[in-house]
């Protein structure tokens, strides 16, 4: 996340959000709402966060909306390295293999249209 933050996100193609945040790793890293005042985090309910960047299997996407979860996730606790969950509409610039028998997923490169 901004290019220096690593963050472990869960798949989640039913939101339609691009970017869900954990709150506890938007406290730890300090991230903030553009209408946030400089020194004060983001707090649940603020105006959504901008990220500069997200790089996933080497691609970069920029100038991303990211929203603070009300609700932790199931999957994330209150562990703050857990970052939230990644929506259809950041997977559907990729190609995605489920292999639901195994439990396993493959990023398979870049969507082509």
């Amino acid at each position: 996340v901004n290019g220096a933050i690593p963050g472990r996100f869960q798949l989640d193609l039913g939101v339609a959000a691009p970017v869900l945040l954990n709150r506890s790793y938007v406290r730890l890293h300090h991230l903030r709402s553009a209408s946030a005042p400089a020194r004060q985090p983001a707090a649940v309910g603020d105006a959504p966060l901008h990220l500069d960047s997200l790089l996933i299997n080497g691609r970069q996407l920029t100038d991303l909306q990211a929203t603070v979860q009300t609700v932790p996730a199931a999957a994330a606790s209150d562990d703050p390295e857990f970052a939230g969950a990644l929506g259809l509409p950041v997977w559907r610039r990729f190609r995605l293999v489920l292999d639901y028998s195994a439990r396993r997923g493959w990023i398979d490169g870049p969507r082509t249209p």
